[in-house]
């Protein structure tokens, strides 16, 4: 049995700085994990350090709460990249993402938590 813990940190990526006649120009995203080359459906994220569980992770969701993928570090073909939006005529665009607690193991045991990982933006 999966738990998925509701509380949450909400952050926001903002990009900024783009020139004008990129606007209007969609971008799309990549998610990897830093700790794991490995890809999953479910935007976990590895809980890493000394006496770290590794039943707990970090989950990243879009700002409704539904998961994100995590791509694979080699990302030629991955089938991972979500809809991260489209420059404005400012130059700017942001998207908001949630990173919640997840544990596959009960009970849930108390730990430390650490995960990180990379965003990468293309855009067309």
């Amino acid at each position: 049995q999966n738990i998925t813990y509701k509380c949450c940190s909400n952050f926001l990526i903002h990009l900024c700085g783009c020139n004008a006649i990129d606007a209007n120009k969609s971008l799309v995203a990549l998610l990897t994990d830093n700790n794991n080359a490995a890809s999953n459906t479910l935007g976990l994220l590895k809980n890493t350090g000394t006496n770290y569980s590794p039943n707990v992770s970090v989950q990243i969701t879009d700002s409704s709460g539904s998961p994100l993928p995590i791509a694979p570090k080699v990302i030629g073909s991955s089938s991972s990249f979500f809809n991260f939006g489209t420059i404005g005529t400012g130059g700017t665009v942001s998207k908001s993402f949630k990173a919640r607690y997840y544990s596959n193991a009960i009970p849930v045991p108390a730990t430390g938590v650490y995960a990180q990982a990379t965003i990468t933006l293309i855009y067309n």
